[in-house]
């Protein structure tokens, strides 16, 4: 059986405003609020689920960065994205051997 197939499936641009971001997700992810995620799982997940979500979000929501919610409701799917601030770094070429400095 091939499992190479390729599906095209629409997609849709959201912007990451806090951090100048765009990403492509499937159309039917819709971005929410803290409390507006928080109404739907309290309101659509088994008692196990909500708890190991919410604790998942609370999680993230200590690490730095900014967190972002998306939500598919035709298949009940999340994409939970967390903005990690990054390290610049430059690399030099030396001798064809690539150096990171920090």
């Amino acid at each position: 059986m091939d499992t190479d197939v390729s599906v095209d499936y629409p997609t849709k641009v959201h912007l990451l405003e806090e951090d100048a971001i765009k990403i492509t997700l499937p159309i039917d992810f819709e971005r929410y609020s803290l409390y507006d995620s928080q109404r739907r799982l309290d309101s659509a997940a088994t008692k196990k689920h909500h708890k190991a979500k919410v604790a998942r979000i609370n999680a993230q929501m200590k690490m730095e960065g900014n967190l972002y919610l998306y939500f598919d409701s035709l298949n009940n799917s999340s994409y939970i994205i967390n903005s990690l601030s990054t390290v610049p770094f430059m690399i030099k070429f030396d001798n064809t051997v690539a150096k990171m400095v920090f």
